[in-house]
């Protein structure tokens, strides 16, 4: 009902703004300044209803395109100011612009078409391609116009010294600009409609058409010498009912909703449940919802939001209790979550030191498993020193270097090994062979990583020669050659007597080894070939 009420007192609205710009014409009849009102009355109705439109049209191609009609009727009454009071008494000048008149006449029918193809279409989606032959169409009209009087196609007149609207002869590029306009107008109202089929406003969708049916019908009569008047006054000239039919088409339009508005901000506003409040730029309320008491009340559950609009502030409130209850409960389980994963690190972290714990127990037990056989020999050395003690101490000086440096490469072997790890080993019991009386010496040649199985087992190869002729031993030396895959261990020796055996070590697939034994008197070469990438022998 409320909308029933609206339309019709934009209706009721229109028709006394139309007849008053007549009634101005009546009252001023006598007036140098009558047609100068009339036309300052429509550029004012012209600017007010673009502010309307600035106001209501939220599409923003379409307001501007309704602000751009806006500006092209302004310039329709702009050029009948100029032709009518400024420059009246230079008849070329006039003359130039009556023809500028189809500048405005041609582009406004154009920018209403292009409203029609711009309603229900997303900003972001140009329009048609197809869309430019009437852009096309306006502009040679236009062209057409302002060069009459070169070829006189759109208006003729009876002499050359004459050239008075009043005394035109339409040519056939009039005929083609009114069939333009007509089906400019026409496609506008057309695609408007279809696009709103489904509106449930079929019944009213053609009654934007009426204002055009007036201005066509004025115009009519117009061409054919008949004006409405009152006392031989009349009412409205030719560029007042363009303006006015065009004015009308467009705002009804939007009053039946073909064209897209917002309306009824304020009852809308505030018939909403949400507490907000709009202000004005003194901070002072203008409109309030239905929910709000303003001020609104300070409560720690209740959170003020504002945002800025033109000319003013939106001011609401939300209520943020439940938000806060649950930030609360949230707060509460990470604490929980954080003491719970303090727990859960405490007690890996003892599970971790206790895993090392046994690790490090295991490698021991395998390290004391390993070093057994020298052990028990280091014992019986000291335990049965007796006269020869200092041979005896050289001995287990020997062994305990073994011991030592056996243990390092197995603690070291999870990591790899460097071949300076066995150079330094083997130096380290050549030192204290020579404790023992005998003459050693070291030569290597190259370096690198190797798999530490491949080094422990070259120096346990090592201790079990030294081992099997320590105490006959005279001199020994140690040669290392390490190649990229190959590693060579090469033992010259003088001892009287040497029973050594290989110890069997443990098979790997890491490595391939070889091993030879050449012995003259108590000259004894052993050469120890291990090959990186092989397997067992």
């Amino acid at each position: 009902m409320h909308r029933t009420n609206v339309f019709f007192r934009s209706v009721l609205l229109y028709v006394l703004l139309f007849l008053g710009c007549g009634l101005l014409h009546v009252i001023l009849w006598d007036s140098v300044f009558a047609d100068c009102t009339a036309q300052l009355y429509c550029g004012t109705v012209v600017v007010l209803w673009a502010l309307s439109v600035e106001k209501r049209i939220t599409d923003i191609r379409l307001r501007r395109l309704l602000i751009i009609t806006a500006a092209f009727l302004l310039l329709f009454v702009f050029l009948q100011v100029l032709r009518y009071r400024l420059c009246k008494d230079n008849p070329p000048v006039r003359r130039q612009l009556w023809y500028c008149y189809y500048i405005p006449m041609t582009v406004v029918p154009l920018l209403c078409f292009y409203v029609g193809l711009s309603v229900h279409r997303p900003e972001d989606e140009p329009l048609p391609r197809l869309s430019l032959v009437p852009a096309c169409v306006s502009f040679l009209l236009t062209a057409g116009f302002l060069t009459n009087h070169l070829h006189f196609f759109a208006f003729r007149f009876p002499s050359e010294n004459e050239f008075a609207s009043d005394h035109a002869q339409y040519g056939w590029l009039y005929i083609i600009f009114c069939i333009y306009f007509a089906v400019m107008l026409f496609l506008a109202l057309f695609i408007t409609v279809w696009k709103n089929r489904t509106s449930g406003k079929a019944s009213i969708s053609f009654l934007p058409a009426l204002p055009v049916l007036i201005m066509a019908l004025l115009e009519l009569l117009a061409v054919f010498g008949i004006k409405p008047g009152i006392k031989g006054v009349f009412l409205w000239n030719i560029g007042e009912t363009f303006i006015f039919g065009i004015l009308g088409f467009l705002e009804g339009c939007i009053q039946i909703g073909l064209i897209p508005a917002c309306r009824d901000y304020e009852k809308l506003f505030s018939m909403t449940d949400l507490p907000a409040v709009i202000l004005n730029g003194r901070g002072d309320p203008v409109y309030q919802t239905a929910g709000a008491r303003y001020p609104f009340p300070e409560n720690p559950g209740i959170k003020i939001r504002t945002h800025a609009i033109r000319g003013g502030s939106i001011s609401w409130i939300s209520d943020v209790s439940q938000v806060q209850v649950l930030n609360e409960e949230l707060s509460e389980t990470v604490r929980q979550i954080k003491t719970r994963n303090n727990y859960l690190a405490e007690e890996n972290k003892v599970r971790q030191e206790r895993a090392e714990l046994e690790a490090r127990s295991r490698l021991y037990d395998s390290i004391s498993r390993i070093a057994e056989p020298q052990l028990a020999q280091i014992r019986e050395l000291t335990q049965n020193a007796g006269a020869d003690s200092q041979k005896s101490l050289a001995a287990a000086a020997v062994l305990c270097a073994y011991v030592k440096r056996r243990s390092n490469m197995e603690l070291l072997s999870p990591d790899g090994l460097q071949l300076d790890e066995l150079k330094a080993a083997i130096a380290e019991s050549l030192e204290n062979i020579r404790l023992c009386g005998a003459d050693t010496a070291l030569q290597t040649v190259g370096n690198g990583g190797y798999p530490a199985s491949m080094l422990i087992y070259a120096y346990e190869q090592f201790e079990a020669l030294v081992e099997s002729c320590l105490d006959t031993l005279s001199s020994l030396l140690v040669v290392l050659l390490a190649e990229k895959n190959h590693l060579i261990l090469r033992m010259l020796l003088q001892a009287d007597a040497i029973h050594y055996e290989a110890r069997p070590g443990l098979t790997s697939p890491e490595f391939d080894r070889k091993m030879s034994v050449n012995t003259d008197n108590r000259d004894t070469i052993v050469t120890l070939t291990l090959t990186r990438g092989g397997g067992a022998p």
